[in-house]
């Protein structure tokens, strides 16, 4: 009798830990801070392309997500990233002419790496661009993929690559300007 009392009362201390190991992880799990960034003003250059497909611009950016994410929520650091996606990529160059324009464009790929995570990954890609005289190229990214194993360096490299209807003869001044939405937490 007495061993089934002890029984039943080690079976209930099981089920209580168990019990309050997963509301542990439930409330770990509900302390999470969004952090939108941008990292803003990364500036390249587009050199003159023959018409045809190739590299438009290979450039390097800093940029302390660690610092970013303390000076938003103090408790948390680039360690507890659960989560990075990008929300946008926009690119736009100051010295645009009526014949070198991001219209010359039909297509054009962005890829990343970064000092933590050096496979390559596209980022953003655009289609069938418009042939018509724009100085800001809008690259539409793909807002579900997981950038978190790239974002907890401090070292971004990028790759712009694309197809040129025709030749340029003007180097153009470029500013990418991304945004990432952070969720941090325990």
């Amino acid at each position: 009798m007495n061993l089934r009392k002890l029984s039943t009362v080690s079976l209930a201390a099981i089920a209580s830990i168990s019990i309050l190991a997963s509301s542990c992880d439930k409330v770990k799990d509900a302390i999470k801070v969004n952090i939108p960034l941008q990292q803003a003003s990364i500036e390249f250059d587009i050199t003159p392309v023959d018409a045809g497909t190739g590299t438009l611009a290979e450039f390097q950016a800093r940029f302390d997500v660690d610092s970013a994410i303390r000076a938003n929520a103090s408790q948390f650091s680039a360690k507890n990233i659960k989560s990075a996606k990008l929300k946008s990529l926009k690119i736009t160059a100051t010295n645009t002419t009526a014949n070198d324009h991001f219209g010359v464009l039909s297509a054009c790929t962005a890829r990343l790496s970064s000092d933590v995570n050096s496979t390559w990954i596209t980022i953003g890609e655009v289609t069938n661009n418009p042939e018509t005289a724009s100085s800001t190229l809008n690259i539409p990214v793909n807002t579900d993929q997981e950038l978190k194993d790239y974002f907890t360096g401090k070292s971004f490299s990028y790759i712009l690559s694309g197809t040129a209807r025709r030749a340029t003869s003007t180097t153009l001044h470029c500013k990418a300007t991304l945004e990432v939405n952070l969720e941090v937490g325990l």
